[in-house]
């Protein structure tokens, strides 16, 4: 990334994983729906996957800047949240 060689990294500073793991979880459902709650942003690159034996699912993003990154992360863990116990989270205060 130091480099910045196309095709590698292009243009991306961040780098981010975001895993779920656990046992008897809706691996498919949670793909589609973190895949709809995070759409494609010029400024970003995302993917979706399932882990082996279908133990969870694994998000891998980068983005131009930690701004950016985090407010991608917290979507995610937000759609996560609401997807597993039906509740969205509240925002909090800072």
């Amino acid at each position: 990334m130091l480099r910045q060689l196309p095709g590698v990294s292009h243009a991306f500073q961040t780098l981010a994983t975001f895993m779920l793991v656990g046992q008897g979880l809706p691996v498919e459902a949670l793909k589609t729906a973190l895949r709809n709650a995070l759409p494609a942003h010029p400024d970003s690159y995302l993917g979706v996957s399932a882990l082996p034996n279908d133990c969870g699912v694994a998000l891998r993003i980068m983005t131009l800047d930690a701004v950016s990154l985090r407010n991608s992360l917290h979507n995610a863990w937000a759609c996560v949240r609401e997807h597993l116990t039906g509740v969205a989270p509240r925002m909090r205060r800072k």
